[in-house]
């Protein structure tokens, strides 16, 4: 703890922020959330360069890791380029680490800011380097957030960045969201997202410390354990995150020879709603599973399905393997209703 700190310049009105992708491939998936990203950036006073990889898709993740790693080297190493935002997260992060030129980032010190895994790069920047990063908006989220970013995330964006004094104390949000409006149908850029009051801060144990502040996703800092990047947390404060949902997880379904992954989110007691995340040209589809009680004791179970691709190819069907997927699925989880219900849990909740 007594290296050393590297702290990079503060943000000024007309420098250049660059944009990168160290994992997830959505900025090349739903372009328009980029587009939106380096609109606001625009008009806030920035210029702004998008990373050579930053919007390509590449399966699971914009590029190779050589590729991925090249774009974060070269905004270090050019001076035209002051700050750099990482676009999305991604479980990849860890895969660019090997190709990054520690030499030269220790000798161009630049704003670096993500969130969720990009905590991966932060901390094993810290680790190696002492440089400090922020842990704050992301490109595809925050600063693309429509109509415009949350008045909350620009406030402390500017005091984090673009300021030499100290941030001070950080009032919670009075406001957030956690609604899910549907990137890939662009359903996002038809209103707002609903806000929901925030009750503040919630205080575990009372009392005083100091220390460096350390830490962001706690999963993702997990991928550095027993690395040479793992921080040392000796005298550190830990500031610690997850990228759990509740009420949300990702699932694989096979269709054929064809392997799809879907985000599944569950309203308990009501409804449960899909929709595949593409990659390439693999296919969208929705489906929503209704749960309703037209009377005491009687459950009625609905499913609705919706899907945009090709009727079929020389080789296979898509549809009926994907359909016959859905309805193996299906009658899985009456069988788990019913299951539940015959065995009287107490108090069980039927997700």
């Amino acid at each position: 703890m007594n290296k050393r700190v590297l702290k990079p310049g503060k943000l000024k009105l007309g420098a250049t922020i660059g944009l990168v992708s160290p994992a997830a491939p959505l900025a090349g998936l739903v372009r328009h959330r980029l587009d939106g990203c380096v609109t606001f950036l625009e008009k806030s006073g920035f210029k702004v360069r998008i990373g050579r990889h930053a919007s390509s898709v590449t399966g699971y993740v914009s590029a190779s890791a050589e590729d991925r790693a090249w774009d974060i080297n070269e905004f270090f190493r050019s001076p035209e380029i002051d700050a750099i935002v990482c676009l999305i997260g991604g479980y990849h992060y860890n895969h660019v680490l090997p190709h990054l030129d520690l030499e030269l980032i220790r000798s161009n010190p630049k704003i670096f800011i993500g969130y969720s895994d990009a905590t991966v790069v932060q901390m094993a920047l810290w680790s190696a380097l002492h440089m400090v990063t922020f842990s704050g908006p992301a490109g595809l989220t925050q600063f693309a957030e429509y109509p415009a970013p949350l008045p909350y995330t620009l406030e402390y964006f500017q005091k984090a960045t673009a300021s030499n004094v100290p941030v001070g104390s950080v009032a919670a949000s009075s406001e957030y969201t956690d609604e899910f409006l549907n990137w890939f149908g662009k359903e996002d850029q038809t209103r707002a997202r609903k806000l929901k009051a925030n009750r503040g801060y919630v205080t575990l144990r009372e009392g005083q410390c100091s220390g460096r502040l350390l830490g962001g996703c706690l999963s993702s800092m997990l991928h550095l354990r027993g690395t040479k990047f793992w921080p040392d947390f000796n005298g550190a404060l830990l500031c610690e995150s997850t990228d759990i949902v509740s009420n949300r997880f990702l699932r694989k379904i096979t269709a054929g020879a064809a392997v799809f992954t879907e985000q599944v989110i569950l309203h308990p007691e009501s409804k449960i709603e899909t929709i595949t995340l593409p990659h390439n040209n693999q296919l969208v589809a929705e489906s929503s599973t209704l749960i309703e009680e037209p009377e005491p004791e009687s459950l009625f179970v609905r499913f609705n399905y919706r899907r945009d691709l090709d009727t079929s190819t020389d080789s296979v069907n898509v549809a009926e393997y994907l359909k016959a997927a859905y309805v193996q699925l299906d009658r899985e989880a009456i069988v788990l209703i019913r299951s539940l219900a015959q065995s009287e849990i107490d108090n069980a909740t039927i997700n």
